[in-house]
């Protein structure tokens, strides 16, 4: 692969990043604001280390971060692939 392949290689990577850090920023902030709502609080006792209620349902908001992630990537290769059957039939080729 050439150097500008290569380039937009990384491009499309960094695009899949900041689409994955962008989600779970919103989604972790979006969970912390639900969560005192139905009652997903950690209340702070004797036996625990931190002095103010905290949300205990941060990991779900990364974990809807980290599937949306993985459908981004799944649409982006299916649409590909089908970009790349279609070219080859307009060249006569079979493509599966």
């Amino acid at each position: 692969m050439g150097t500008l392949g290569t380039f937009w290689v990384v491009i499309i990577l960094l695009y899949y990043f900041f689409i994955s850090l962008f989600a779970a920023y919103l989604f972790t902030i979006l969970v912390k604001n639900i969560a005192p709502s139905i009652g997903a609080i950690d209340k702070p006792n004797d036996i625990k280390i931190h002095s103010k209620p905290i949300p205990r349902l941060d990991g779900l908001g990364i974990y809807v971060a980290f599937l949306i992630s993985i459908f981004n990537g799944l649409f982006y290769y299916i649409t590909f692939y089908l970009r790349f059957c279609i070219y080859k039939r307009i060249l006569g080729f079979y493509c599966f």
